[in-house]
């Protein structure tokens, strides 16, 4: 399910989240992605499946958050887009 777009400064913003779902629906993943042609536009509006969406991002930039009931701490990090 897309929830929004937004532009994020990596450098300087923080980004904190609360999501409630049914543990039925577990698990849940926020993927975020770059606005670089590979990953964005790559995705958004294209007929693909989770897992073609989800090839698209880049595990050592954190851009993949499971959603569990126990805290993860995500390493700080530069990418460019």
């Amino acid at each position: 399910m897309f929830i929004a777009r937004f532009c994020f400064l990596s450098k300087e913003g923080v980004f904190e989240y609360n999501v409630t779902y049914p543990k039925s629906y577990a698990p849940q993943n926020l993927l975020l992605y770059f606005d670089a042609k590979s990953q964005w536009p790559a995705i958004y509006k294209q007929n693909k499946t989770c897992e073609e969406k989800r090839a698209v991002l880049i595990d050592d930039f954190n851009q993949i958050i499971n959603l569990t009931e126990y805290r993860r701490e995500y390493k700080a990090t530069t990418a460019s887009g």
